[in-house]
């Protein structure tokens, strides 16, 4: 039976070794310098899938004959880059802040356009028993099928269309909503103002495009940009909820969030969201 170091003593094993090294450590860090790219930007995406790899690495590289402590000393730096993404996250200052005063509770959920588990859907929606319902991708028979919700939800706006782009926003509040496009190639969104213990809260749902291509990436960029232009000029509570086809590691979302928003994830840890395949990591 071959050694460890008998393995790594083939050429093509450390090669392939160092392509995984190098390859960890430019997707880390690229998204933030080259946020512009497309692709590349949907590598931000994953920085806790990013940590536990390179942390893998770091193990295999103990066996590196040569230029070990150079291998040890980039993977160091990307699990460090990568640490600095996801601290925010645990740090616990969001969390003190969401514990004072009283509170309601809002559930958003792609309900997936394709999918036709409806007991399912109603169930959670039960379960959970949400204050104010945001439901993307809103088909027509979506629409029927959450019929059942009126009496529990007698306000808001409900706006069933074909394909992946319909949106409801309902609520056990008064509320008044209505359809906004916030951009000339963007997707609806609906904007409302509910009362709430005798104040003013403004909501805003939206779900722009996936950036799935130059195109559609250019589309979601121009309708977070103009939704962030909305919301600076906005006073009072506000609530932004959706699928904003982006995740809180984006330089884009992080622009789009600015002074103005508070990302409800931090102080509570990685939620889990997507790609639920890789629950195990997160």
């Amino acid at each position: 039976m071959r050694s460890i170091g008998a393995l790594y003593r083939k050429r093509w094993l450390r090669h392939v070794l160092w392509a995984a090294i190098l390859l960890l450590a430019a997707v880390s860090v690229l998204p933030e310098f080259l946020p512009g790219i497309w692709w590349i930007d949907n590598f931000s995406h994953f920085p806790p899938q990013y940590l536990a790899t390179a942390l893998i690495l770091a193990v295999l590289s103990l066996g590196i004959p040569k230029f070990r402590v150079v291998a040890i000393l980039i993977l160091t730096l990307t699990a460090i880059w990568n640490v600095r993404a996801l601290y925010p996250f645990y740090s616990g200052e969001a969390q003190r802040s969401h514990t004072k005063g009283d509170s309601f509770r809002l559930a958003s959920i792609n309900l997936l356009n394709g999918n036709r588990d409806f007991e399912r859907v109603r169930s959670y929606i039960q379960d959970v028993d949400p204050d104010v319902l945001v439901l993307l991708e809103y088909t027509p028979y979506w629409h029927e099928e959450m019929e059942v919700l009126s009496r529990a939800y007698p306000y808001g706006e409900r706006h069933p269309q074909p394909g992946s782009f319909g949106i409801a926003l309902l609520s056990r509040f008064p509320l008044e909503a209505q359809l906004e496009r916030l951009t000339p190639d963007g997707e609806v969104s609906l904007t409302g103002v509910f009362q709430y213990r005798g104040e003013s809260v403004s909501i805003i749902a939206t779900h722009p495009q996936p950036p799935m291509d130059a195109d559609r990436f250019d589309r979601r960029n121009r309708q977070l940009q103009a939704l962030g232009r909305r919301i600076r000029s906005m006073d009072g509570p506000l609530i932004v909820a959706g699928d904003l086809n982006t995740s809180s590691f984006s330089p884009h979302f992080k622009e789009f969030v600015g002074r103005k928003l508070l990302d409800t994830r931090q102080g509570f840890g990685i939620q889990l969201s997507w790609p639920s395949f890789t629950k195990p990591l997160m």
